[in-house]
Parts: structure tokens; C-alpha cells; sequence
């Protein structure tokens, strides 16, 4: 099973760092931030969190902090769009999600770049338990879109599908297993989120996710439908307070 979040494009090129073994030909993962914006724009990081996946994997353990600290670096040279409060901007704290990919650079090595990036509310605990039961019970496999509305404390107060599709010879297509949609509900409603907090009050708001159930290999790589605009999901704010203004898509480091 694996769960992600959808933002705008953005790329960038990093030192290649040495690691042991041989890297995949491609992998994606992601980093997130806890961010102050201010009134300009300005961002300073205050907490890195973890970089996904790659920190399960023993032979990229020597370049994570690297990772982390050159991201760090880059989401600070970025210029965001501050919250405003009574139409006038204010210092703002967001989460910041990135998703990167690293590639064999043919050396040894792993060259990383990221290929999107996003503010706005983060997630602050998400028990997947009843998800894995779900998926383990119903034997089957597929996506399940929702629509989450939280309270300025971060609680989920309503969740809703937004669409669902099982996993067939064809990709993703139908409708989910019934097992899969309600194990989906019920766990989301047990979800926190971190709210943005703009000139020092959190701020309630609401967002989308996408879950994938997976049962094996195939199902982790099959294309999602509607191509590249549907990438898998973490949680993605619907109106965030802070917003990414830099262009940077293209942009090597």
C-alpha cells in the first residue's frame, strides 16, 4: 500500500553522493518540512521530517542528512506567497512536501532531483493499520480517493470519496472493493492534521488524499489514471494560506 500529495512542478540536480550497493534505475521518494514564512515571503525551515522510503533502505543511510540538508537549502532560497489575514500579509507556518527521484548517475552513485513541490497543511499522525487489514482481508487491490475537512486543532471532522477504482488486468479502473472503501472512511476519520497557522492562529481548512492498496509489485507501479496529472497523493491542501511563488521548474543546482 502506499499513500502520497499532488503539487506544482519544480526540479533540481544535486551533487552525486556515493552509496553502497547499486541504486535502482529510478526512485521516488519525498521529503517535508515544517516552514515560517514571513510577511515577504521569506521561508526558514524549523524541522526537516523524514525522507520517505529512503530512510528504510540501509545503503542510503549515509546520504540522507545530506539530502536533508541540501534541501533545507533549497526550500529556503525559495520565495512563497504569504498568508494574508484581513487582506494584509502576515507570518505564516506551513508544511512544505517535496517529492524527489534519484537515479543511477553510472558512477555509484545517486544523482536526486526534485520533481514537485507544495505548502499548506501537513499530516501530524495517520494510523495505516486498518488499511493494511483491509487489503489483506478483501484480497484485492486498488485506489480510493477522499476529501478530508479538518478543524483549526487538526481533527478530521468529515471525510467523503471522492472516487474509487480496482486494480484489474487493465490498470485502475471500475470501482473499489466495498472492504477498501469503508476501511478508507473509517480510518481517515481517526486522522490529525497540522494546520497552517497564520499570524499566530491555526488555521481549520480541507484537502484531498489518494490511498493505494497494494497487494504486491505490480500494483505499486501501475500507472494511475489520468497519467502524470494523477500522481499518488499525500495529503494536499485544497486552499493553502502559503503558496509556493518561486519558478524554478527546470532549475539545476
Amino acid at each position: 500500500m502506499r499513500n502520497v500529495i499532488k503539487w506544482a512542478a519544480l526540479t533540481f540536480a544535486m551533487p552525486l553522493f556515493a552509496i553502497a550497493g547499486t541504486p535502482p534505475a529510478l526512485l521516488e521518494f519525498g521529503g517535508s518540512a515544517t516552514v515560517a514564512v514571513d510577511a515577504t515571503g521569506k521561508a526558514h525551515v524549523i524541522e526537516m521530517k523524514k525522507v520517505s522510503k529512503l530512510e528504510q533502505v540501509p545503503a542510503f543511510a549515509p546520504i540522507v542528512e545530506r539530502i536533508k540538508g541540501r534541501l533545507k537549502d533549497v526550500i529556503e532560497s525559495w520565495q512563497f506567497v504569504p498568508a494574508m489575514r484581513d487582506g494584509i500579509a502576515v507570518g505564516s507556518q506551513t508544511s512544505v512536501v517535496v517529492e524527489l527521484e534519484g537515479m543511477d548517475d553510472g558512477a555509484g552513485g545517486m544523482a536526486v532531483r526534485v520533481r514537485s513541490a507544495g505548502a499548506g497543511a501537513g499530516m501530524r499522525h495517520m494510523d495505516t493499520a486498518p488499511l493494511v487489514v483491509a487489503v489483506t482481508k478483501a484480497q484485492e487491490e486498488g485506489l480510493v480517493r477522499l476529501h478530508l475537512a479538518y478543524d483549526d486543532a487538526g481533527k478530521v471532522v468529515d471525510a467523503d470519496i471522492i472516487d474509487s477504482k480496482e486494480l484489474s488486468g487493465a490498470g485502475f479502473t471500475g470501482k473499489a472493493d466495498s472492504l477498501l472503501r469503508k476501511a478508507a472512511l473509517s480510518a481517515a476519520r481517526t486522522w490529525e492534521l497540522e494546520p497552517e497557522v497564520v499570524d499566530g492562529h491555526p488555521r481549520a481548512g480541507t484537502g484531498s488524499i489518494t490511498l493505494i492498496f497494494c497487494l504486491d509489485a505490480r500494483c505499486e507501479t501501475t500507472p494511475l489514471p489520468g497519467g502524470d496529472a494523477e500522481k499518488p497523493q499525500q495529503f494536499a491542501s485544497s486552499d493553502p494560506a502559503v503558496k509556493v511563488r518561486s519558478n524554478v521548474a527546470g532549475t539545476l543546482l
